[in-house]
């Protein structure tokens, strides 16, 4: 007897396939609200010391390359969950 996998015992697996896809799908839509949050409320750039001339290339933070691969990663989240709504299995 094989051991029991972590499905749901009264969905078929298509359905439970979909409906993983639209968690998927969920999880990149508030990764994408995270980021969109973040980036209005979060300072996204280090401000420059007193004395530098302001000509100069910004001055980044780490919030600047994380939430850049936090927007890949939500549309590959997306996408994964679109492909598993339409096909299914």
């Amino acid at each position: 007897m094989a051991p029991n996998d972590d499905r749901f015992d009264g969905l078929s697996n298509s359905a439970q396939e979909r409906l993983i896809g639209l968690l998927l799908i969920l999880a990149g839509v508030v990764g994408f609200g995270v980021v969109y949050l973040l980036w209005l409320y979060a300072p996204a750039s280090i401000p420059a010391p007193p004395g530098l001339p302001r000509n100069l290339l910004p001055l980044t933070s780490p919030l600047n390359c994380i939430l850049p691969v936090t927007v890949i990663g939500s549309g590959f989240l997306i996408l994964i969950g679109l492909k598993k709504v339409i096909v299914g299995d």
